[in-house]
């Protein structure tokens, strides 16, 4: 006899296969739901760190000597449009014509997790990524 000429094949009785099937059908649901839950969860820590990378930058870009409020919301706009961010606000506090040398000047970034999911964010309520950075004017 040759080898391979005999092929072997795992034959289950009637009741073990319907135990394979009943068990994946209980863990599948399981698995999918948490390799989802991984995708979406690397995304909002993705939109978090587009947040706080444009709040600091908008706040470095704000701190500058003969900084307009137009060019610091600018530099921090450019940050999340690079990341891809939709729907975003960019505030600073307080208004840098009125700021001073040595004066705190905040950037606020809002990012709605709605808008910017990849996949569940959709299904859930709208809530906002806020991102706050402050920098002393020079």
């Amino acid at each position: 006899m040759r080898p391979g000429m005999f092929k072997t094949t795992l034959v289950l009785p009637a009741k073990r296969r319907g135990q394979l099937l009943i068990e994946f059908a209980v863990c599948i649901p399981a698995l999918v739901l948490l390799v989802f839950g991984a995708i979406e969860f690397s995304g909002y820590v993705s939109l978090r760190d587009s947040a706080n990378m444009a709040g600091l930058e908008g706040a470095r870009a704000a701190s500058l000597v003969a900084a307009t409020e137009q060019e610091a919301r600018q530099a921090a706009e450019q940050i999340l449009q690079a990341h891809g961010v939709k729907q975003f606000q960019v505030s600073f506090s307080p208004p840098l014509e009125s700021a001073d040398r040595g004066d705190t000047i905040e950037c606020f970034v809002e990012v709605p997790i709605r808008d910017n999911s990849r996949l569940l964010g959709r299904l859930s309520s709208d809530r906002q990524i806020v991102s706050q950075a402050f920098m002393v004017k020079q």
